[in-house]
């Protein structure tokens, strides 16, 4: 039995040797391709984000439903750039894998650049309702009008009286 650590790998502990485990850090290491994530454009990763990314992580990159696999595309919000890279680089789960022939470095820088955008996005005032975008925003106006209708029809009804 495999013990698994903390973040879910298994546990190697008491199973490879110093040597082993220096042979195979050193191998991760060595295939790990480094990528710059600065020099991105960010118009062009929104573009880029609307196209790939959204219809799963949704516009705001705060999570959505994926349908044809039953369970929820993560939130995007509170990971480091390189998390971001990674995950688009290496597709985790049910994410594809955006090689460099489909993502060039500079498209991934500028992915990179706009998911950060959206997770510290501008505050334009009132209440930001966790930046789900406009539908939510829209419900609850609708929901606050109602609620002001009826106020003002009880009103109406007890002046009557």
């Amino acid at each position: 039995m495999v013990r698994s650590g903390r973040d879910g790998m298994p546990s190697f502990s008491g199973r490879l040797s110093d040597a082993q485990i220096s042979a195979v850090s050193e191998y991760v290491a060595s295939s790990i391709a480094t990528v710059s994530l600065t020099g991105g454009d960010l118009s062009r990763g929104g573009v880029l984000y609307r196209l790939d990314c959204a219809g799963c992580h949704g516009a705001t990159a705060r999570g959505g439903a994926l349908v044809h696999t039953g369970g929820n595309a993560p939130a995007l919000t509170g990971l480091a750039p390189v998390a971001i890279a990674s995950a688009i680089r290496g597709g985790p789960g049910p994410m594809p894998v955006f090689p460099v022939g489909v993502i060039s470095s500079h498209d991934l820088s500028s992915i990179v650049a706009y998911v950060q955008l959206l997770q510290q996005p501008e505050h334009p005032g009132g209440v930001s309702l966790g930046y789900r975008g406009p539908v939510t925003e829209g419900m609850a106006s609708i929901g606050v009008l109602g609620v002001l209708v009826l106020l003002v029809l009880w009103i109406e009804r007890r002046g009557r009286g």
